[in-house]
């Protein structure tokens, strides 16, 4: 990739056959005169402009090898797990839930605390870049696409998080997802109601509000510095997300039932 820039850069510009070609053009009457000027113009100006753009392509160059080839090793690293579990986007919430499948769940046959094995990916390299300084197994690349789970040596997930934060490109990544493995279980971020509706008809598992996530961890904490008891803060959370998700699901239905109208208007 760097030497395709810097080359690139280089066979830009014209060269001295573009003259002896608009004075053929010229003399045939193919160009107008003034177009045949500028064009003249342009390809002395490109001429000159090539030791610019020669240390342009070899800054260019420089960045590209220090941004992404010089990660390419990091394309190899280890996840421990044939069938991991696969995180889209790692952002803040993205770490969050790599740090939950981490934490210990059971202890191993030597005694060691193990958790869920995971690998992460994201298309923005400089969080790549700092999330494997920080000992996260994260790749570069858009994994909602299978030929770049592929290429990591994951042939079928254990289950798929898909954490981006754009509303179209996470129904498009969901889409995907459920195309190439319909029996893995997907769950998405759900921005809104009607985002959440649009990723389950798109093939989501389950998708998560994160707005309404956020706010029923703010009421339970107020309410335990109200002195309500934990187990009471849990019931009515669970209840709370229970009655969110019926009425997700009856939106859901209704959604369909008048797709099912507009399909067979006359049953």
């Amino acid at each position: 990739m760097q030497e395709s820039v810097r080359i690139g850069l280089l066979l830009s510009q014209g060269g001295e056959f573009g003259f002896v070609v608009f004075s053929l053009a010229n003399g045939l009457g193919v160009l107008p005169l003034e177009l045949n000027k500028l064009l003249i113009i342009v390809v002395v100006l490109s001429m000159a402009l090539t030791p610019l753009l020669n240390e342009v392509g070899r800054k260019a160059s420089d960045f590209i090898g220090e941004n992404f080839e010089g990660d390419k090793i990091a394309d190899t690293v280890n996840f421990d797990a044939s069938e991991p579990v696969v995180i889209l986007g790692f952002g803040q919430m993205g770490q969050v839930l790599a740090n939950f499948l981490s934490a210990p769940l059971a202890s191993g046959m030597d005694g060691d605390a193990v958790g869920w094995p995971y690998v992460a990916f994201d298309i923005d390299p400089s969080v790549v870049k700092s999330s494997r300084t920080l000992g996260f197994p994260v790749l570069y690349g858009d994994a909602s696409r299978p030929a770049v789970l592929q290429s990591a040596g994951i042939s079928s997930p254990k289950a798929v998080m898909v954490m981006y934060t754009g509303r179209k490109k996470t129904i498009e990544a969901v889409q995907r997802l459920r195309l190439a493995f319909p029996a893995i279980p997907i769950y998405a971020r759900a921005q809104d109601l009607s985002h959440l509706l649009d990723l389950k008809k798109a093939g989501a598992t389950d998708a998560i509000l994160e707005d309404a996530e956020t706010s029923l961890q703010l009421g339970s904490k107020l309410l335990k510095g109200f002195g309500v008891m934990s187990d009471d803060v849990t019931f009515l959370r669970e209840l709370v997300q229970g009655s969110m998700e019926i009425q997700a699901q009856e939106e859901l239905n209704k959604t369909g039932d008048q797709e099912i109208e507009v399909m067979n208007p006359f049953q």
